[in-house]
């Protein structure tokens, strides 16, 4: 993989991360494809579109449960799998605070990503957390 390529990548990588601190729509715009179906595999549900992955996951599931969330990444892999498609591995953990109760919170494990090229830039097909 060349050097542009992987800071491409490295970038979208630190967008998505901003986009679970924020669940920004604007950003998960930036993130997530426009053009090709999207996934998202939590670690007990399954997210498909934009709506599954923006309302049910990251307003739904993530702004409804954490008055904060951080998605701190750690070690990183990425390959190309196909002239325009990669795939990012990395070992994550969050550092949140419980909506309900104030009180910390946390989860670490391994995330695999799949990016596509798209005329607009590298964009996301599918996330998978693991813990």
């Amino acid at each position: 993989m060349d050097e542009k390529t992987a800071a491409e990548l490295e970038e979208l990588v630190e967008k998505y991360r901003r986009l679970v601190s924020t669940q920004d729509r604007a950003l998960y715009d930036e993130v997530f494809s426009s053009t090709r179906d999207v996934s998202l595999v939590s670690i007990r549900h399954t997210y498909l579109g934009d709506k599954g992955i923006y309302e049910d996951f990251l307003v739904g599931a993530v702004r409804a449960s954490y008055r904060t969330i951080e998605l701190v990444r750690e070690e990183l892999s990425m390959r190309l799998i196909a002239e325009d498609t990669a795939l990012i591995i990395f070992g994550y953990h969050t550092e949140c605070e419980r909506r309900e109760t104030g009180e910390p919170y946390g989860i670490a494990g391994l995330e695999t990503q799949v990016a596509v090229r798209e005329d607009a830039g590298w964009r996301l097909v599918h996330v998978h957390y693991s813990k």
